[in-house]
Order: C-alpha cells, then sequence, then structure tokens
C-alpha cells in the first residue's frame, strides 16, 4: 500500500506541474508591448464620406429582434463566429430561426469557442444534428486537448454575425439569456454595431463587412477551428428544437411583430477598419498597440468603457500622455461586477489610476453589469467590439474591434457613456465614492472578504487576467 500511495501522491505531483506550467505559466511567454510596435493612426482616418453606414443598439429586446429579422431575411448566407452560443431559451430563438433560414436554403457557417461550448448546452449531440443538415456546417475553436493543455487560453472571445455579404453585426454579446434579456440571472449590459455596405459594388474591398468576411474566412480555414465529434443522432432532435423555438415565439410575440429598421437608425462613416488579435497561440498584442497609438494621438478627450480594466505595467506602459488628456473610464463596481477573477487585478492597479488628477474613474452601480467594450477619441473615433482591457484580450484570445471615423456615430456611442455614468459613482479610493445622485451598490461581506485576498496574490496570474 505504501508503494502504491508513494505512485499516486508522484503522478498527481506530475500532473499538477504539467497542467500549472502549461495552464498559467507557458501563457506569459508572449511578445510584449513596444513604443514602435504601431504608430499608423492617419490610416483611421479619412475626410471623405466612406462605403458604410453604422447603427447602434443598446436595448436588450432591439439586440433581440435585430438578430431575428436579419436572420429572417437572410437570403444567401449566414456567418457567425461566437464566443459562447447558449441552447437556453433566447438562444434557442436564435438557433431555431437559422435552422428556418437554413430550410429556405441559406448556407450556414458557425465557429464557438471549442472549450466554452462545454459549459452552454451545446452538446456533441447539438452540434452533429446540426452539421447534419445539408446547409449548416459548425466548427469549434481550438477544442480542449488534454495532451496540450495550453491550448485552454486560446479562446475565440469574437461576436461576429455575417448576412448575406453586405451586412454584419460586431458585438461583445454572447447568445445567452443574460446577454439578451434583463429577466436572466446576472443580466448584462452590451452594445451591438451593425455594418451596412451601401457603396458601389466596385468600393466594396473599402468596406468593413468585406475587411470581416476575410477575417473569418480565414478563421474558418485555420488549422485551430476543427470538426465537431461525431455522434449518433436522435432522429427527433431537429424537430425538438423547433418545437422549442415555436414555444418561445409565442411566449415572445413582441420580437416578431416589432420590427428594426436598421437604415433608419444608421448614421454615415468615413471609414470603418477592422483590427484582430492573430488566431495563433502566442500573440502579438495587435488590438491594444493600436488602441494605444490611437489614444496617443488624441488632442482632447478619450472615453473607455470595458467590464473588466486591468492596466498592467506593460500595458499602462504603451500610453504616453495619460496626464495630458481628459479620460473617462466607465467599469463595473465591486458590487455590479461578475467577475471576481478580473475585478481583483483591477483593485489591484485602482490606487495608481486614482494618483491622475485627469483621470476619472466611474464605477457601475446600477442592476446587472456591464459588459460593453468601446473607445471614443476626440469625439470622432469609436472602437468598438469584443476587446476587454486586460491581459486576457491583450495577449491570448482571438478579438476583433471596430475603429469608426464618424462623428455622428461617435456622439450615438457617447450618450450610451453618459446613460452608464448616470448610473455610477466616482471612485475615491478602493471602495469609497465622491458624492453623487445615487447610492452605492452593497457589496456583500463575503464578496468583499474574497476580493481582498485576490488582490493581494493578483499579482501571480496578472497575464491570465
Amino acid at each position: 500500500m505504501y508503494i502504491i500511495g508513494k505512485i499516486i501522491y508522484r503522478s498527481v505531483i506530475i500532473v499538477v506541474l504539467y497542467l500549472t506550467t502549461n495552464l498559467a505559466i507557458l501563457p506569459n511567454y508572449t511578445e510584449k508591448l513596444n513604443n514602435d510596435f504601431c504608430d499608423n493612426v492617419h490610416y483611421y482616418y479619412s475626410d471623405e464620406v466612406g462605403v458604410d453606414v453604422a447603427a447602434l443598439i443598446s436595448k436588450h429586446q432591439e439586440a433581440v429582434t435585430a438578430r431575428l429579422d436579419l436572420i429572417a431575411n437572410a437570403k444567401e448566407s449566414i456567418d457567425i463566429a461566437q464566443f459562447y452560443f447558449n441552447s437556453d431559451k433566447y438562444g434557442t430563438l436564435i438557433l431555431g430561426e437559422i435552422l428556418r433560414a437554413a430550410e429556405r436554403g441559406v448556407k450556414v457557417r458557425i465557429v464557438i469557442d471549442g472549450k466554452y461550448r462545454h459549459f452552454t448546452g451545446f452538446d456533441n449531440e447539438v452540434l452533429t444534428s446540426l452539421n447534419a443538415h445539408p446547409n449548416i456546417t459548425f466548427k469549434l475553436f481550438e477544442p480542449f486537448n488534454l495532451f496540450k493543455p495550453w491550448t485552454v487560453n486560446n479562446l475565440l472571445h469574437d461576436k461576429i454575425m455575417i448576412i448575406d455579404k453586405y451586412r454584419a453585426v460586431v458585438s461583445g454579446r454572447n447568445i445567452a439569456n443574460r446577454y439578451l434579456s434583463t429577466e436572466a440571472y446576472n443580466y448584462v449590459f452590451d452594445i451591438d454595431h451593425i455594418i451596412t455596405f451601401t457603396g458601389e459594388i466596385s468600393r466594396f474591398a473599402e468596406s468593413a463587412v468585406k475587411q470581416l468576411m476575410d477575417y473569418f474566412e480565414t478563421m474558418w480555414n485555420s488549422p485551430y477551428t476543427k470538426d465537431p465529434r461525431k455522434v449518433k443522432v436522435k432522429e427527433d432532435h431537429f424537430q425538438k428544437i423547433l418545437n422549442n423555438y415555436k414555444d418561445y415565439r409565442y411566449m415572445h410575440p413582441e420580437y416578431f411583430t416589432t420590427k428594426i429598421n436598421i437604415m433608419a437608425l444608421s448614421v454615415p462613416t468615413n471609414k470603418i477598419t477592422l483590427i484582430a488579435n492573430p488566431l495563433n497561440r502566442v500573440k502579438k498584442p495587435k488590438i491594444w498597440c493600436e488602441i494605444a497609438s490611437l489614444i496617443n494621438n488624441a488632442k482632447e478627450e478619450v472615453y473607455i468603457n470595458s467590464p473588466y480594466v486591468v492596466p498592467t505595467e506593460d500595458i499602462k506602459g504603451q500610453l504616453k500622455n495619460l496626464n495630458q488628456l481628459d479620460i473617462t473610464v466607465i467599469t463595473n463596481s465591486a458590487g455590479s461586477t461578475p467577475n471576481y477573477f478580473a475585478f481583483s487585478g483591477y483593485l489591484r492597479y485602482k490606487k495608481e489610476l486614482l494618483k491622475y488628477d485627469n483621470i476619472k474613474l466611474y464605477e457601475y452601480q446600477g442592476g446587472g453589469s456591464l459588459h460593453s467594450k468601446s473607445y471614443i477619441i476626440d469625439n470622432r473615433i469609436s472602437i468598438v467590439g469584443s476587446y476587454n482591457l486586460d491581459p486576457r484580450s491583450t495577449y491570448l484570445s482571438t478579438e476583433i474591434m471596430l475603429v469608426i471615423d464618424s462623428e455622428p456615430y461617435a456622439q450615438k456611442l457617447k450618450e450610451v457613456h453618459v446613460n452608464y455614468i448616470s448610473q455610477s459613482l466616482q471612485a475615491k479610493s478602493l471602495y469609497e465614492y465622491h458624492a453623487g445622485d445615487i447610492p452605492m451598490l452593497e457589496i456583500k461581506k463575503g464578496k468583499k472578504f474574497t476580493l481582498e485576498i485576490m488582490r493581494h496574490v493578483a499579482y501571480l496570474f496578472d497575464h491570465l487576467l
């Protein structure tokens, strides 16, 4: 028994070291930022009206209605990339509309993260059932491999839907109840950005829709994107999905009787440019590099909205004019955040941010939590998409952001930011605020205790936050 116990003990130690090395230590060895990496900000500006218009949607019901309407009116193709796509009520509503589109001949391609889908209800039977439809192809990005545990940190964090090669939705919103309804537990607020190509077909290469199509194609054909494992499919599985869809549609007729006029909501843009992190496992920090360069060239003010703000020395070091601009940061509070891990990293750097007189930290005190990711520079440039201001989004995950040169769009985005601020308090210290018109959210003792413990050890896993 002693020998068996010794073997088990050593085996456990080996497994722990193996996983720790691959999941926590190796991800820290990425290509770090440097001052000369990005400095091409003039590329993002144009003095002429461009070929795309853009619409902003921030309300939950409109987000559901817009997606259902876009899918219902698709004629040729639907391409979707999502961090995860839940098979709960709202996921089933959207999935049912996708099945109906496929039934009428629309070609559908869906890729989701291959690790996170284990937690969202998309089991192998669902995936294989979808792939069994002649007009639907489903793939997984970097599925978990026990013998390659380092792949765990290569997450597909994008949220994209492309319809008929002329319209695209870019968002921070996953497909699940908590992202699409305030009735769900732990619901969140997010923003959708709908881009429509309106120019002459000869100018399609200038469109952000074309850039997103090319990016999706690269991901779809990437060696990291795999077919799901095939299992035996029950014959009635399609019908079950459609029956659930019909039930939810009957329960929520408002999503189908109310239409969203996307063109009426859209405003002109001068230029829209896609920026994306590489798909490979060791990433160049492309997105933050470009955002930092745009901030460094700002003249007056910058708005930053991110659910998680973890400005490590490497990330913050890329900014050269922190004390020369009016910077407004809007993020979650200790009371609103559902993500203890990321928020502990924010607390670690919060005191340093509070030393800057020109930086105002607003922390959300309303219902639910904030999940949107956006920047406004000098009331002209909007940067929107899936990127969180933290090391995980900077170095480890696939991410996309759109740089939108448009004063009208920046104004619409600023209205959302101002609405968030009206439900926030300006931070004074770690857990104290300047006087405001709204009450501070209660922080449960257990939550505060946990955050304090994690804050003091956050330096050990900064690179994973």
